[in-house]
């Protein structure tokens, strides 16, 4: 604990310093102006991460006719502590453990006042910068205000300053800071927009009072990491930190027991308090990182590079225990399929997270096996998520070879990650089923129909032989017969059929079903006339972008060449249901042949989502392979280059076909 004794030596050391480097002390002077003013704002954060460090458990700040006093009741001051708030950025501290009292922070102070006193302990002493100016004969602008501490003796102080000391020292607050003749309005700034999840990464502070309002953390320890409940007047919220007090950590919102994503205002870093770096999804992130001295951004560089690894190793730690079934929050799963941000340091953590989770996580499947997260099969975009778990659920062709963590969360986690879908083959087995075509809502049975006779239509116009049809299934009066011997079915089955599939496809698939069932009502007859069929075949030497176009004339869509428009998409086709398909043509030397996005084409990439899709095409002597890939944003693995900017992608899988010429 600091005595007075120590107060005086180190008072003493300082003078004689200051006397032999009066050029030292004006520069100091300058700096510590400059730190105020541009860091003034963070007095209150600065004074609550030095309260936590010194194992506080509570803190309270008042405002008294023009003085700020901030207290707590954690460790006394040293005279290590003191040498540390003296010499700017000196502090020795282990950050996050030790109380320090980091110069540099602590200077930010000085926008409130140029007078502070602080009692802690037994011992009491003053920073002035009036009295250091008269010590040592300088103008009040050329020596700092925390420098040179004064020993200070209570029993010269103002007596209602001295009883108010005391009344919070036998409140059991052991540091006291008395912050004179203060600018009011900057610390009334600070406390209208105080933001009570800066208690949330702390250790030890439980309780803070500030002008009457109390804050609270409350923090519970189990199995599963540390609920912390925050609350405050008209306010109360919790979150969950899977790793405890571990220093990399993140922290995800509870709501009724569940997991869910927090606002994007609520999304941002902690460096134990928060910072306004926003996070790539919707989740706090706290580590050790490296900020500027307002605590307000973070610095990219090793420390916080090292940080993120760290990170990102604890994340993809967390999401295997939950696709293994170990931990119940499968909703942290949902949160992060959605990106949130797209600064630099979300970019870095992002792209380091991406890499590694379809390169390390595995997913375990029912029948005893496991896949990388990028080769589990998913579902395409025609049914919800809520029917492909269902699917999953209730079909055993499909459980076998799905994870053991279902669910929701997990399918939107399993579609954002997977390069693999499910093939028609898949979707014909369904309808083969007998338990599940059973028990399927007629609606859902409709759109696993709808999708296999798309899908085997498309693959008819290339020559491919068709399997038969004509013992799919469907249920009829509580029983389950071939789609051959029935003529009609339910009226929800025939709508959403009808909705989900075009003429020409159904009229293309009834006969090889050999079924009578009338899904479009008969047109009156027209006088025939004459229709070429589309030919599927191409022309040798047109364009990329003119053969994706007739490609996509061939299966039936409407399709026209928009490249020379700089849109970032090289071919606009419609489909017959209505879809608009924006397409970006890359002409390739191989099948494994690299391509690249240009900066436009990125965003617009982005921007379009589903709606995007890039055609890559390999051309031979005697036709075009062709791989679509919708929405690469999220499907594709994309590295980013410095050239002008473009993202690189070195690998690539998706539904590939071939065109003869």
């Amino acid at each position: 604990m600091l005595t007075y004794e120590q107060i005086e030596l180190i008072q003493n050391d300082f003078l004689q310093e200051a006397i032999h480097s009066p050029r030292l002390l004006m520069d100091m002077a300058s700096m510590e102006s400059y730190l105020a003013e541009s860091y003034g704002e963070r007095i209150l954060i600065e004074l609550l991460q030095n309260a936590d460090d010194a194992q506080s458990t509570k803190a309270i700040l008042l405002k008294e006719n023009g003085t700020v006093i901030f207290a707590n009741n954690g460790r006394p001051f040293s005279a290590d502590d003191l040498m540390a708030i003296c010499r700017s950025g000196a502090s020795k501290k282990d950050r996050g453990t030790d109380i320090g009292y980091r110069g540099v922070g602590f200077k930010s102070t000085t926008a409130l006042t140029n007078d502070i006193i602080i009692s802690s302990g037994d011992a009491a002493f003053e920073f002035s910068k009036q009295e250091c100016a008269q010590k040592l004969n300088l103008k009040i602008n050329q020596v700092p205000t925390v420098r040179i501490p004064l020993a200070c003796d209570k029993t010269n102080m103002d007596d209602s300053l001295l009883r108010r000391i005391e009344e919070l020292h036998e409140k059991g607050y052991t540091t006291v800071f008395i912050f004179q003749n203060s600018k009011a309005d900057i610390i009334d700034e600070e406390i209208h927009t105080f933001d009570i999840s800066s208690l949330l990464f702390l250790r030890n502070l439980t309780e803070l009072v500030i002008e009457g309002t109390e804050y609270n953390a409350r923090r519970e320890e189990s199995d599963a990491g540390l609920n912390v409940f925050l609350t405050m007047q008209g306010y109360s919220a919790q979150w969950w930190l899977p790793f405890g007090k571990s220093d990399c950590n993140f922290a995800f919102k509870v709501e009724n027991g569940e997991v869910v994503a927090c606002s994007p205002k609520e999304a941002v870093y902690h460096c134990y308090l928060p910072t306004l770096e926003t996070c790539p999804f919707l989740f706090k992130v706290n580590a050790d990182f490296s900020t500027d001295p307002s605590r307000k951004h973070i610095t990219l560089d090793a420390r916080t590079k090292a940080c993120l690894q760290e990170l990102v190793a604890s994340l993809i730690t967390l999401i295997q225990s939950i696709t293994d079934g170990n931990v119940r929050q499968k909703k942290v799963l949902g949160i992060l399929t959605s990106r949130n941000s797209y600064n630099q340091v979300a970019s870095e953590f992002y792209d380091q997270f991406h890499r590694q989770m379809l390169k390390e996580v595995s997913i375990k499947l029912q029948n005893g096996g496991s896949v990388k997260i990028s080769e589990y099969r998913v579902f395409g975009n025609t049914l919800s998520l809520n029917e492909k778990a269902y699917i999953r659920e209730k079909s055993n062709y499909f459980s076998a070879v799905s994870s053991v963590c279902d669910g929701v969360s997990f399918e939107q986690f399993a579609e954002r990650y997977s390069k693999r879908q499910f093939t028609e083959n898949d979707y014909l087995a369904l309808t083969k089923d007998t338990e599940f075509v059973r028990e399927c809502d007629s609606r859902l049975l409709a759109k696993i129909y709808a999708i296999t006779a798309h899908s085997f239509y498309q693959l008819s116009k290339f020559g491919e032989e068709m399997p038969s049809f004509s013992d799919c299934l469907i249920p009829e009066a509580g029983k389950v017969l071939p789609i051959e011997e029935q003529s009609s079915t339910d009226e929800e089955f025939t709508e959403t059929l009808k909705n989900c599939i075009t003429k020409e496809e159904w009229k293309w698939f009834a006969p090889l079903a050999k079924t009578n069932i009338e899904v479009f009502e008969e047109e009156k007859k027209q006088p025939k006339r004459a229709v070429k069929a589309p030919k599927a075949t191409l022309t040798k030497w047109k364009s990329a972008e003119q053969q994706c176009a007739d490609i996509e004339k061939i299966m039936g869509n409407n399709a026209s060449c928009v490249g020379n428009q700089n849109l970032g998409y090289d071919v606009v086709s419609k489909t017959p249901n209505g879809e608009t398909r924006y397409i970006e043509v890359k002409l390739l030397s191989s099948d494994s042949g690299t391509f690249s996005l240009t900066s436009n084409e990125y965003a617009t990439a982005h921007q379009l989502g589903e709606s995007y899709i890039l055609c890559l095409m390999v051309q031979s002597e005697t036709g075009i392979a062709v791989t679509y890939i919708r929405n690469p944003i999220e499907t594709v693995q994309l590295e980013k280059r410095v050239k002008q900017w473009e993202w690189f992608c070195s690998g690539f899988d998706g539904e590939r076909q071939f065109y003869p010429y």
